[in-house]
């Protein structure tokens, strides 16, 4: 298939310049080890800006909630712990086939675990 550090350079040079934190490749890195080639479609679509005419598609909303916290760099910056819950939330439920409204990113009971 290729290799995860040819698709997290795909994603960082891409328009989001929050995709090259790493925690988020954490995330990345995570999804690739359970499932290389759906990791490395949701990630595309993620850093194309999620799956067209589908606003609660996990991709779409990860994407735009990844714009707003990079836009808040350096005002109410979240834990790593938070981003990186809130990339394996919208990972889930990708893999879930459901829809979402919201990041879901709350650390207080632990950490998702990465679903298949």
């Amino acid at each position: 298939m290729g290799s995860f550090a040819g698709s997290a350079t795909r994603c960082s040079r891409s328009r989001r310049p929050s995709c090259a934190e790493q925690t988020i490749v954490a995330a990345m890195y995570g999804t690739w080890i359970k499932n290389e080639r759906e990791a490395r479609k949701f990630w595309e679509e993620v850093a194309r800006g999620g799956e067209e005419y589908a606003d609660n598609a996990p991709t779409t909303v990860l994407d735009s909630w990844l714009k707003g916290m990079a836009e808040k760099r350096g005002k109410a910056e979240l834990k790593p712990a938070n981003l990186y819950q809130g990339c394996v939330f919208a990972w889930n439920a990708y893999r879930e086939g459901k829809t979402i409204s919201t990041i879901k990113f709350d650390t207080k009971k632990g950490l998702y675990a990465v679903s298949e």
